[in-house]
């Protein structure tokens, strides 16, 4: 079953003073037949606030080059100093969770 959700477009950028923002990249498909590793779908790459309203993006991407990433990341974010927690190290639990509740809809 393919999930197709909403997200509203905006064109504010996401993060503020003591934001954090988790980027990451998932790909929302199915297993052929069920079975193997092999994932047939799309890669969505998007990030999330570590904030209670979890303002996000998310976009699919045919190319995930670090050059089409880091484009992605200065059109949707705005910039800071650090791109990792500067506390606790990278951590992208926020977002993997937040993609794991689309794709189970």
């Amino acid at each position: 079953m393919l999930v197709s959700f909403d997200v509203q477009e905006t064109q504010d950028k996401i993060r503020g003073p003591g934001i954090i923002v988790e980027i990451d990249e998932s790909k929302f498909g199915k297993r052929k037949y069920n079975r193997g590793y092999h994932v047939e779908g799309v890669w969505i790459f998007g990030g999330v606030e570590r904030t209670p309203e979890r303002k996000m993006f998310a976009m699919a991407v045919d190319d995930r080059s670090a050059e089409t990433l880091l484009f992605l990341i200065e059109e949707n974010i705005n910039p800071g100093l650090n791109f990792v927690d500067p506390i606790t190290g990278t951590h992208t639990n926020t977002i993997e969770g937040t993609w794991n509740g689309i794709k189970i809809q």
